[in-house]
């Protein structure tokens, strides 16, 4: 019952998450804002939202402890992760990338990164997986990270109000993914910071790959099919969100975590 009780704070908690953004969509749409200030807004209502639920509810302490055994695991994460980044989303963006204008684009970048990156962490990595792996999986690390990981991806269907679903989906699935490579790094090092750097760095990128859209579209690619285009990058999705996946639970053995 108590695990049942811990479990639907966290639900709720999640819930409030998708409300709040709504809500600012909705308040902030008629007046045509920038994604950078309109995610600003958000991000720091979210972080607000959440200092108020822990410190209600949840009690949870946010880690920036540094542990220099954990060095050469985070390197080889940066090396994967970077690989994700720089190369997949440099092919992808080829036919756009002449037009893109870098010195307007990075402010806004920028910004959208930092928010996203510290917000998204604190409450998915630093609050809602250590609270499920406290308070509802009994210290079992692998479901608490597939809870709140599941929890991350499926927030990003609020995109659904700018960006069709097949786009949205490939979104999700990667942002899944994601989370349970941050979470393996946050277990690991038991520094909050880490993971946040990271997602900033993919959404950083990811920002200008997009030529500053904050919308998901299929790259336009000559002789390729909008569709094949579509199954093929589903099927590059699923395969690294499986190498992911992999990599994220091997590094999470109970036997590799010092906490």
């Amino acid at each position: 019952m108590v695990k049942t009780t811990n479990f639907f704070k966290i639900l709720a908690s999640w819930i409030g998450i998708i409300v709040i953004s709504f809500l600012v969509h909705l308040g902030l749409h008629p007046f045509n804002v920038p994604i950078s200030v309109h995610l600003l807004i958000q991000d720091s209502l979210f972080v607000l939202f959440i200092w108020f639920v822990n410190h209600k509810w949840y009690h949870q302490t946010f880690h920036f402890q540094r542990d220099l055994d954990a060095k050469n695991n985070v390197l080889l994460l940066i090396v994967v992760l970077a690989y994700n980044f720089y190369i997949v989303r440099a092919v992808l963006a080829t036919s756009s990338i002449k037009h893109i204008n870098f010195g307007k684009l990075f402010l806004p970048a920028l910004i959208i990164a930092v928010c996203a990156g510290v917000a998204e962490e604190f409450i998915f990595r630093g609050l809602i997986f250590t609270y499920v792996w406290d308070k509802v999986t009994d210290h079992h690390i692998i479901p608490a990270a597939v809870i709140s990981s599941l929890l991350f991806g499926m927030t990003h269907y609020i995109n659904l109000t700018q960006q069709t679903f097949s786009m949205t989906t490939l979104q999700v699935i990667n942002a899944f993914s994601l989370g349970l490579i941050f979470v393996a790094i946050y277990v690991r090092t038991k520094n909050l910071l880490l993971p946040m750097f990271l997602h900033f760095l993919n959404d950083f990128v990811a920002y200008f790959s997009s030529g500053g859209s904050a919308v998901e579209k299929l790259p336009h690619l000559p002789g390729i099919a909008p569709s094949a285009l579509l199954k093929f990058m589903f099927l590059a999705i699923i395969i690294k969100s499986i190498i992911f996946i992999i990599i994220a639970c091997v590094w999470m053995r109970k036997s590799k975590v010092k906490w």
